[in-house]
């Protein structure tokens, strides 16, 4: 796309108007705070359109309602719900929930293609690095695990980037891989397979929250309070408490590596997996 000339992006995008306005929407819910999802939001000519505040003064008139930011802390599916709020639509309790759905057949593809063994699934990475533990910690934890004697699956995103991590993870160490060669279904299917999860905070987390799953979340510049599990009893953070997070950072002084990550010890991991009660 960058080879893409400005004339040509310029038909794209006026296409791309074209088409949203001819959808008649009603009802338009932007839950970024960006410009152009302002705009979309504008364009489309819906009746009512509902957001958070963007940052110019001018973009505000793009949205009929505008639901205020918290100030605290508070988990981003409350703050998303607020936009519901804003307009008269308060969800019950039971409407709060989570939920990610996995085709039979999906599942039994990722039954046959992990095992029939009990294994514990590690979803080590994150698009952003400075999110993730370090590589021989994680290393040293399958070795533990290993030990024993429980199976060991690893998993990650697309990214090539994160695909690569995984292979310096796996190297020479007796795990089986599904390096960034799963979709989206298949990863909830190994998830709700698994024993139990350890995962940094990423996508593997909240599909771990939406099926009800044990998972071991780690988290470090990111908040537990804004990101961690969502209404899963079987769900245990392990963080440091260092008065210094949540910074949401990419990584101390901008150096994308984590000292509230680096300092995690593996210890702490093997502890919150008895109290999974493995």
């Amino acid at each position: 796309w960058k080879k893409e000339s400005f004339f040509s992006r310029m038909r794209r995008e006026l296409s791309l108007i074209h088409e949203i306005r001819m959808n008649g929407y009603d009802l338009v819910v932007n839950l970024t705070e960006g410009d152009r999802g302002a705009l979309i939001a504008w364009v489309s000519g819906a009746q009512t359109r509902v957001g958070f505040p963007p940052k110019g003064r001018w973009q505000k008139k793009l949205y009929t309602h505008l639901a205020k930011s918290s100030p605290g802390l508070r988990h981003t599916v409350e703050r998303n719900l607020d936009v519901l709020r804003r307009i008269g639509i308060f969800p019950k309790e039971e409407d709060r929930e989570l939920f990610f759905g996995i085709e039979e057949s999906v599942i039994a593809e990722m039954q046959k293609r992990v095992g029939a063994e009990p294994f514990i699934l590690i979803h080590p990475t994150s698009r952003w690095r400075f999110k993730c533990w370090e590589v021989s910690k994680i290393r040293e934890l399958i070795r533990v695990l290993v030990d024993q004697g429980r199976k060991v699956v690893l998993s990650c995103g697309p990214d090539p980037i994160e695909g690569e991590m995984v292979e310096v993870i796996a190297k020479e160490l007796d795990v089986q891989c599904f390096s960034g060669t799963i979709t989206l279904k298949q990863l909830g299917a190994l998830i709700f397979l698994s024993e139990v999860l350890i995962s940094v905070d990423s996508v593997a987390l909240h599909i771990a929250s939406a099926l009800k799953k044990r998972v071991v979340a780690l988290f470090g510049p990111t908040s537990e309070v804004t990101w961690g599990p969502w209404r899963n009893p079987h769900a245990k953070v392990v963080t440091r408490g260092l008065s210094c997070r949540p910074c949401y950072q990419d990584g101390c002084g901008g150096s994308k590596r984590s000292d509230c990550l680096d300092t995690l010890p593996v210890r702490s991991v093997l502890d919150a997996l008895e109290w999974n009660e493995l």
